[in-house]
């Protein structure tokens, strides 16, 4: 059995996940204004209805994100990026290779223009 738990996890774990999301978008706003995202990019930060989810979308970036193998290098750094933001306030406990539970879902998805 492992865990493992976000770095903000603590401070936001009574907090809804709406109000997650939100920090979220704060958060990319801050990586985007100190250069640790591409310029240009945009970035939707959304909760679906009737899910346990938030769904991140980046579109714009100054670079390929598809190859006719997949994601390009650049989309794999950014998708993991944005991933690391995202897991910050999560929280996810494996039970057995097969079971996990955690607070919330995520999704990534890098878009070309």
């Amino acid at each position: 059995m492992a865990s493992s738990t976000g770095s903000k996890y603590n401070e936001t774990k009574e907090m809804s996940l709406v109000q997650v999301a939100r920090l979220v978008r704060k958060d990319i706003a801050a990586a985007k204004k100190s250069g640790g995202l591409p310029e240009g990019l945009r970035v939707s930060v959304r909760i679906p209805r009737s899910t346990a989810t938030i769904h991140v979308e980046a579109s714009g970036a100054p670079f390929r994100a598809w190859s006719e193998f997949g994601l390009t290098e650049d989309a794999r750094r950014l998708s993991a990026d944005l991933g690391l933001i995202v897991g910050q306030y999560n929280s996810v406990y494996y039970e057995d290779p097969y079971s996990r539970s955690e607070r919330f879902g995520s999704c990534i998805s890098i878009n070309e223009l």
